[in-house]
């Protein structure tokens, strides 16, 4: 009846007022706080909820195993481990620890809390650079071309020496008249009736349905590219003034790059203008419109206003133009990166 068993040698009941005896927790290692719960894989939980590895009774050394040969295991001599320094495959040590095989250094994957990496940010700058640079051809081709259809233009070329004359009688006055109206319907949104109503003084109309035609497809072209390049310029000053505080130097070496393929373009295309007009011109126009729509005999009111040399020369002059922007782009680059290298060298 001794040692707190009953006669069968199983637990003795306690009295009313007799205390349980205390447990022996000293078998455990004095570092482990006393848990109240354990769960099913061995590990104590304390109080507070942290998890913590139910450690050996004695402090006999552990046999070694292949991947740590020849010692005891940490517990071994008394020391707790810290946090990932649990055995491979358990809590945080398989992740954080070293290899047990070769004691080299893991790699450990970011856990759900870890910080984003940068490639959505890599690809936002990537993708405003290549708009700012794509801004710098489009918009010189479409300020040079919006510069060329203006009536400057025509009275410099009908007035210009060596200019061809009309065969069947238009002087340049009848010329700049006739020519401002082309030129005037091609930028405005008025409907073909513009072209149809202007008429010789006998009331028969200069535009034949033909003409008027293909005037309201070049009408098409003309707006949809200069409002193409409008919009591309108009986001490159945007993403200018919103990316210039982070990215300024990147956004200015993106618009000369954009200046030297326009460059590169425009050498390029002059030389095949040069060495096969014929040629260059049927191709671009057949890029654009349908075939049959943009031929003209030469006594039609078009090929008396626009002749072949007036394209030859509004051709040069919106590849001179875009030259001129390109290389203007270049020295503000250059001169932008210099002053930004010599206030960063203060």
């Amino acid at each position: 009846m001794s040692n707190g068993q009953n006669r069968t040698g199983g637990p003795r009941d306690r009295g009313p007022g007799e205390r349980r005896a205390p447990e022996d927790w000293t078998r455990l290692d004095p570092a482990v706080p006393r848990p109240d719960r354990a769960d099913l894989l061995g590990e104590a939980t304390s109080d507070a909820g942290a998890t913590r590895a139910a450690e050996p009774r004695d402090s006999q050394p552990v046999p070694a195993t292949a991947g740590d040969p020849g010692g005891p295991t940490p517990w071994a001599s008394g020391t707790r481990p810290g946090p990932g320094a649990g055995p491979a495959g358990f809590g945080d040590g398989a992740s954080a620890g070293a290899s047990p095989d070769t004691g080299a250094p893991q790699q450990v994957p970011p856990g759900p809390g870890a910080r984003p990496g940068t490639a959505p940010r890599s690809a936002s700058r990537l993708l405003t650079r290549l708009l700012v640079g794509l801004a710098v051809p489009l918009g010189l081709l479409a300020a040079s071309v919006r510069l060329v259809a203006t009536p400057v233009f025509l009275w410099i070329e009908y007035h210009r020496p060596g200019f061809p004359a009309d065969p069947f009688g238009f002087g340049a006055g009848a010329r700049m008249t006739l020519g401002s109206h082309g030129v005037d319907y091609i930028l405005n949104w008025a409907p073909a009736a513009f072209l149809e109503n202007v008429r010789a003084p006998d009331g028969s109309p200069w535009f034949s349905p033909e003409e008027i035609s293909h005037m309201t497809d070049v009408k098409y072209v003309m707006q949809i590219g200069l409002g193409l390049g409008l919009v591309v310029a108009l986001l490159a000053v945007a993403i200018w003034f919103a990316r210039r505080g982070s990215d300024a130097e990147g956004l200015i070496r993106s618009a000369m790059r954009g200046a030297w393929v326009t460059l590169v373009l425009i050498v390029v295309l002059a030389v095949v203008a040069a060495l096969a007009w014929q040629w260059f011109f049927a191709t671009f126009h057949s890029l654009f419109f349908a075939s049959g729509t943009w031929t003209f005999s030469l006594s039609d009111t078009l090929i008396r206003l626009y002749p072949t040399q007036f394209w030859i020369d509004a051709a040069a002059t919106v590849g001179v133009l875009t030259i001129l922007g390109a290389v203007l782009v270049l020295l503000c680059g250059r001169r932008a990166l210099r002053r930004r290298a010599a206030r960063q060298g203060r």
